[in-house]
């Protein structure tokens, strides 16, 4: 109930009272009152009830700001009446005028007492001296009623108020509570403790500060009250300044009256914050102090009192209960948006589902692999939510048998992509199953290494095979017959050597791989190398095994020698020259080219262009990552290890160069390759 309805219902109480009063003392009184007069009374009391009984109705509607004025008025005329009507100073209902004093005092404060009281004081004269003489002892009399009267009106004033504001006080804790169990936003319940707090102590500034063990410091907190934002930002204190300190360390409330001469304040927060007076109290929760709060300076100007300080350490309670929820929401907050983080950055979808079977959890590797989003999988049916077949089967599977087990899945919805799927179920301290857990692994790129693996080995053997199969078969023909002149022993020999170096090439290969993958760094021997000379032996090479390209070289005569690793750059040279022979079809132009680097005068530009398919922009990256293969069978007029340009790109890089590729589909490629003239200082 409101606190001006309780105390109105109070006023109608004491208006009944006073009137069962005077209506006996009507019926029963001294024989002084005439006959007449007790019949007036009476009439009088009965009328006064009537109006009493209308202003209990209206009460009870609601209506009793509308009536106030009426009530205060017919109060007053009620009791004049009354001294009219039994003796003027002589009678003893004086106490009458009791009802409009204590009606003025509770609905219109101490401004409605003082007018009230002296309407009183005017209307008792009035009556006193119409009805009889006012000689100087009924005038001793009148002033002592008066006098009387005018100390009933300021306790009745006194008592009122008092009594609103701990009616308001109760309210405002009231609502502190309700604020903690009743709101579930935490920025709502902290802002409307603050306002709470503000209005219940009637100040003009409200500040919460609180402890942040990370710098050891005492931080201001949002939400507060008449402060800006510059002046929160300034509230932060290291450990020992100012009184915030003081309570904090002590936990004992602190009253400051003059914070601009008490030594203990900190004098820069008290200008930022224009203070004048102080209450501050220690925030405690568990036996643990978390900061404190700060109300500065009365609205009314008034000092802070010890009721002050009392009230200010209950509304403490609640806020530090407050404070702390709010605390330990940001922390879970912190800690599910970190579990989040992590959840979603894992590069294996992950599933969980309940005992009904529904999901629960999901991650965005699991909406790509399932393609649908969180919102259309949460705590739908797994047979509804998973399209694919095989992983609904999966899904079923786990729920039903409710143990470990794991599985590979092709999926239908995805083309060619393989996962491994693991499936676990989930349980409680106590053993109780909660679920199933399902990761879902994409191996489609194992399986393809796994597979590239194998036809490496395959073409490998078979590049192994190639050159001991010529070495074999020249050395073979010579042993049997020794008819050959030595043109042709010659030319057999000189096969047999370019295969041999072929294949040592083709193991060095293999062995810097090895290295590779160890971590070594590749070993260069640095020399001045013929460049001309270098690319017509590697062309001379490798268009032993052209299948009808033609081969050209174009070398610029300022760029024809370099300080570089001879082996390494003929590796390089032989690498690119082949790839490019792959690639190419019969009867097409490769072109083997070395000028001046134009953007760098330091260097040089190697260039192995063909006139092959090309390659698609989006692979133009890619085709330099370990056992990569455009196509395998149809774009290949050779065979190869899908190793070459992985170890032509960590060859070069060991020579200080770089290596990229420029072509679009259907028009060939051109790589270049550019290397610095002169060996780099540390090598």
């Amino acid at each position: 109930m409101p606190s001006h309805r309780r105390w109105e219902r109070y006023s109608w109480k004491i208006r009944t009272l006073v009137l069962l009063f005077v209506g006996i003392w009507g019926a029963f009184g001294p024989t002084v009152v005439s006959p007449d007069y007790r019949v007036a009374t009476l009439r009088l009391v009965g009328v006064a009830a009537c109006a009493n009984f209308l202003i209990w109705f209206s009460l009870q509607r609601s209506f009793q700001r509308a009536v106030s004025l009426a009530v205060l008025l017919f109060d007053l005329f009620l009791a004049y009446y009354c001294i009219y009507l039994t003796g003027g100073i002589d009678s003893p209902l004086y106490i009458v005028f009791f009802m409009p004093l204590i009606t003025a005092a509770i609905l219109f404060g101490p401004v409605g007492a003082y007018v009230a009281f002296l309407g009183v004081s005017l209307l008792y004269g009035i009556a006193a001296a119409t009805v009889s003489e006012l000689n100087a002892d009924r005038q001793m009399v009148l002033l002592a009623r008066v006098f009387l009267l005018g100390i009933t009106a300021m306790l009745a004033t006194y008592i009122s108020q008092e009594e609103k504001r701990r009616t308001f006080e109760l309210n405002s804790l009231r609502r502190i509570s309700r604020t903690i169990t009743g709101i579930a936003e935490l920025s709502t319940a902290l802002k409307e403790l603050v306002s709470a707090i503000s209005d219940v102590l009637d100040v003009e500034k409200v500040l919460f500060m609180l402890y942040d063990p990370a710098t050891d410091m005492l931080v201001a907190q949002e939400p507060s009250f008449g402060l800006t934002e510059e002046q929160l930002a300034a509230a932060r204190l290291p450990r020992g300044t100012g009184v915030s300190w003081e309570v904090f360390d002590s936990g004992e409330s602190l009253l400051i009256q003059n914070a601009e001469i008490d030594p203990r304040t900190s004098k820069e927060l008290v200008g930022i914050h224009g203070t004048r007076s102080m209450l501050t109290v220690a925030l405690k929760v568990k036996n643990e102090y978390i900061g404190v709060v700060h109300t500065i300076n009365r609205r009314d100007g008034a000092p802070f009192t010890e009721r002050d300080m009392d009230l200010l350490e209950l509304l403490s309670v609640e806020a530090a209960l407050i404070l702390d929820h709010a605390r330990l929401h940001r922390a879970v907050l912190q800690e599910r948006g970190t579990l989040d983080a992590i959840l979603h950055s894992i590069r294996s979808g992950v599933v969980v589902t309940n005992t009904q079977g529904k999901v629960i959890l999901v991650n965005h590797e699991a909406e790509r692999f399932l393609g649908k989003s969180e919102q259309h999988l949460l705590n739908g049916a797994v047979e509804r939510a998973v399209s694919d077949p095989a992983l609904r089967e999966f899904f079923l599977r786990a729920i039903r048998e409710e143990r470990h087990f794991t599985s590979e899945v092709t999926l239908e919805t995805i083309e060619d992509t393989v996962l491994r799927l693991d499936s676990s179920p989930v349980a409680d301290d106590t053993g109780a199953r909660l679920g199933q857990v399902t990761i879902l692994s994409d191996i489609t790129d194992w399986k393809n290494l796994d597979r590239m693996k194998t036809e490496f080995i395959a073409t490998v053997s078979h590049e192994l095979r190639t050159p001991l199969t010529s070495i074999k078969a020249y050395a073979a023909t010579l042993l049997r017959s020794k008819t050959f002149d030595i043109e042709t022993q010659s030319s057999f020999l000189n096969v047999i050597n370019d295969q041999c170096d072929r294949l040592t090439r083709l193991i060095n290969d293999l062995l810097d791989i090895a290295r590779l993958e160890r971590g070594e760094k590749l070993r260069v021997e640095y020399s001045p190398v013929d460049l001309k000379s270098l690319i017509e032996k590697v062309v001379k090479s490798e268009g032993t095994f052209a299948g009808g390209q033609e081969l050209e070289v174009t070398v610029h005569e300022s760029a024809r020698t370099l300080e570089t690793g001879e082996q390494q750059l003929e590796r390089v040279l032989a690498n690119l020259v082949n790839n490019a022979l792959k690639y190419s079809p019969g009867g097409s132009r490769v072109v083997v080219a070395a000028r001046p680097c134009e953007f760098d005068d330091r260097s040089i530009l190697l260039l192995v262009r063909d006139q092959g398919i090309g390659i698609p922009t989006h692979r133009q990256e890619a085709i330099f990552n370990k056992f990569y293969q455009l196509d395998s069978r149809r774009t290949r007029h050779r065979g190869g290890s899908g190793l070459g340009l992985y170890l032509v790109q960590h060859l070069v890089e060991a020579l200080h160069g770089k290596i990229w590729v420029e072509s679009e589909p259907g028009h060939g490629a051109t790589f270049h390759v550019q290397l610095p003239r002169n060996r780099p200082s540390g090598d």
